[in-house]
């Protein structure tokens, strides 16, 4: 037995007969806009599952850094030729990290003022600014 017709039989046992009908109308209406919510609301959960899905995707595909083996060949490369490629990419850059680095700058002669100093200079151009 359905909600609807327990509804029906309990509270509407005291109506007429075209009070009942109207209250089963409107039980029907109810359940139908019940039932099409649902079924809206499981489809927008699966195609937001799905777009977070393909969002996900993308993100790693953006994120993911693309090594270029080679360039103005002017030729398909077969997979050994792309393994090939590969190992001399990798000698390459395991060459690159390990050249020495450029060196560090000096620190200028301003850059090394005394805490003292710098207060010296800061009163200085204060009282400066008063005078003008």
């Amino acid at each position: 037995m359905s909600l609807q017709n327990i509804i029906v039989q309990h509270d509407a046992a005291g109506l007429g007969i075209e009070s009942k009908q109207k209250l089963e109308k409107h039980l029907q209406k109810i359940t139908k806009a019940t039932s099409t919510l649902y079924t809206t609301s499981i489809f927008q959960t699966e195609q937001i599952q799905f777009l977070h899905k393909k969002n996900t995707e993308a993100e790693t595909r953006r994120t993911t850094k693309s090594v270029v083996l080679g360039r103005g060949e002017g030729k398909v490369m077969s997979y050994d030729d792309l393994v090939t490629a590969r190992l001399k990419r990798a000698e390459k850059d395991a060459a690159k990290e390990h050249r020495p680095g450029k060196g560090r700058r000096k620190r200028n002669a301003a850059a090394e003022m005394s805490d003292k100093a710098v207060d010296t200079l800061r009163r200085n151009r204060a009282t400066e600014a008063t005078a003008i």
